[in-house]
């Protein structure tokens, strides 16, 4: 179920350094899973920014 293999996402990146996080190397899979965690906080952001902007009009 979703990306197969050979098609780089993050997901399969996180799930492949899965396995040498169990190893004790956490890096393989830090930067994918960082980039997943700001993407998902700039759209919250973003979202939020935009919510405010709104309210504020339709306050007035």
């Amino acid at each position: 179920f979703g990306v197969q293999e050979p098609i780089p996402s993050w997901g399969n990146m996180v799930q492949s350094g899965a396995n040498y996080f169990m190893k004790g190397q956490f890096w393989p899979s830090t930067a994918p899973s960082l980039a997943i965690l700001f993407t998902i906080l700039g759209f919250h952001l973003l979202g939020d920014g935009l919510n405010n902007i709104l309210e504020g009009k339709r306050s007035k």
